[in-house]
């Protein structure tokens, strides 16, 4: 009998230790949640749709044909990366203890929300789907759980998170927090493309008001300066303008969507600033920015954008896959962007330009030797007229490129060289690049051998009388071949330099010897 009584307590003992008793309520001890991920991988690989919805409302996400998109936008791609940070937290955060079976504490976790309701408390609800719209998993998530205090009394931070899943009313504290975003316009993928000003040929952005200067920006080579073509008395080139306006395509990114065709999109275009950019290669981006600001509902005040590419067939591989993904999309939506994201695309004419330097207080005396003149001229590229070559002969790949003939042979006077030696600080040139296999950015597989035979043929040619510029268009490696190897206007310092020194000591009309730059053999003729 002692025996039956003694196994009776330790029965009801064992039961007791087996049970904890939190706020009045029963709490029942680790079950098969904890140290499992709140959701398993494979499930991931199987969801077809996710629903988040708190008291900011509800956003859908849906997986149609492996790609997911936001169904609050059409359809817009996702953020591919926020997507996956879901992911893997989802997967690799785990249930870590059970916390209370009492709802009476849900609220207060943060966890409080009924089947079927709208949320109102802080919790936000992560509904994963199946098939047909299937659930999967629901998840309530809550507070964080504040971190212990430290031996000096000071709390670090949060450890964990409060949840409970859809069924039941036990609640859960996970080992890490789950961000989740709430606001759809940071659920679209933001990031379209990008096009460093380095493989920018030219930029051209056309005003409606008639009152506006439209602005050209443009370069024929890799190797110069973006710059503008005319430029007023007393001015120089805003370079810094310049940039600001091309970082548009450096990072080009969008803050929200608007579908095509509707009335907020057709509003917008009734002015539009349009712009076009187009890149070395051919790839071209023509843009439409809305003349006024639209309030958009959940994003605040944008600008409304429109955006599509194109690209010749020459362009292959990911930046051709980015151009159509680009085509594709400026057809079924356009964009919301900020304010300051288009600003600078849209300041006018006038901001590209600021004042000349203003002369030195103690200007060279005008009898000073064309070799103190030429030491004081910014870069230094001129030579001193009493060794300017009368050689007739090539120059020689080593030889420098400051040492000027004409096409005839004859050579420069001295008064030619030191009047081109005080020229203007900008010209206009045409050229023919010849290439070879290891120059600098290019695609030719000629050897430096039969590159020079090449443009001393080419040399000849234009000596016996044939145009220069079919001679570009037919032999030129560089884009401005198709324009007759037109350059346009160019500064000093936008040029490689023995290309600068050739064309700034060049009469209007004269074509220079053989230059050698880094980009091939060039023949130049200076056209303004």
């Amino acid at each position: 009998m002692k025996i039956k009584t003694l196994l009776a307590i330790a029965f009801i003992i064992t039961v007791f230790a087996l049970v904890a008793v939190q706020n009045g309520a029963k709490v029942a001890l680790p079950d098969q949640h904890i140290g499992k991920p709140l959701v398993k991988a494979d499930v991931i690989d199987s969801l077809r749709g996710i629903r988040i919805s708190s008291k900011d409302g509800d956003i859908e996400l849906s997986r149609q044909d492996g790609s997911w998109g936001v169904v609050d936008r059409m359809g817009y791609p996702v953020d591919p990366e926020k997507l996956e940070t879901l992911f893997q937290k989802l997967t690799q955060t785990e249930i870590v203890e059970m916390v209370t079976s009492n709802v009476k504490r849900h609220e207060d976790l943060g966890i409080a929300w009924t089947e079927g309701e709208a949320v109102t408390g802080e919790g936000t609800v992560l509904q994963l789907l199946g098939q047909d719209g299937a659930k999967i998993s629901t998840l309530v998530l809550g507070k964080g759980r504040k971190a212990r205090e430290g031996a000096g009394g000071f709390s670090f931070g949060t450890e964990g998170q409060y949840l409970r899943f859809g069924i039941g009313n036990d609640s859960f504290l996970a080992s890490d927090r789950i961000w989740v975003e709430k606001k759809v316009s940071n659920w679209i993928n933001h990031n379209l493309a990008a096009y460093p000003a380095n493989e920018i040929k030219s930029v051209n952005i056309d005003f409606p008001q008639p009152e506006k200067s439209d602005v050209t920006i443009f370069r024929n080579l890799t190797s110069e300066a973006l710059a503008i073509a005319e430029i007023p008395a007393g001015k120089q080139l805003k370079k810094s303008q310049v940039e600001a306006a091309t970082n548009l395509f450096a990072n080009l990114i969008v803050d929200d969507v608007v579908a095509v065709g509707t009335t907020l999109e057709k509003t917008a275009f009734v002015n539009p600033v349009k712009v076009s950019m187009e890149c070395f290669d051919g790839v071209r981006l023509d843009i439409r920015i809305g003349d006024t600001e639209v309030d958009l509902p959940g994003s605040g005040k944008m600008r409304i954008v429109s955006i599509t590419a194109r690209a010749p067939e020459e362009v292959v591989g990911d930046r051709a896959e980015k151009v159509r993904s680009i085509a594709s999309s400026g057809a079924k939506w356009s964009y919301g962007m900020r304010g300051w994201r288009v600003q600078n695309i849209l300041s006018e004419l006038a901001s590209y330009f600021e004042d000349l330097p203003k002369p030195p207080e103690n200007p060279m005396p005008a009898d000073a030797s064309l070799n103190e003149a030429q030491k004081a001229n910014e870069d230094g590229a001129a030579v001193a007229a009493e060794n300017a070559s009368t050689s007739a002969e090539p120059v020689a790949a080593q030889e420098s490129a400051s040492t000027v003939t004409g096409a005839t042979g004859e050579a420069s006077s001295a008064a030619e060289t030191a009047a081109a030696a005080l020229a203007p600080d900008m010209v206009s040139a045409s050229h023919i690049l010849i290439a070879w296999n290891g120059a600098d950015r290019a695609k030719a597989t000629r050897t430096r051998e039969e590159a020079l035979k090449l443009i001393k043929e080419l040399k000849a040619d234009i000596a016996k009388g044939e145009k220069f510029e079919d001679l570009a268009k037919k032999h030129s490696d560089c884009p401005s071949g198709a324009q007759g190897g037109s350059l346009g206007p160019f500064g000093k310092g936008d040029m490689a330099k023995p290309f600068e020194e050739s064309a700034f000591s060049l009469k209007i009309g004269q074509i220079s010897d053989i230059v050698e730059t880094k980009f091939g053999y060039h023949l130049i003729r200076r056209d303004k």
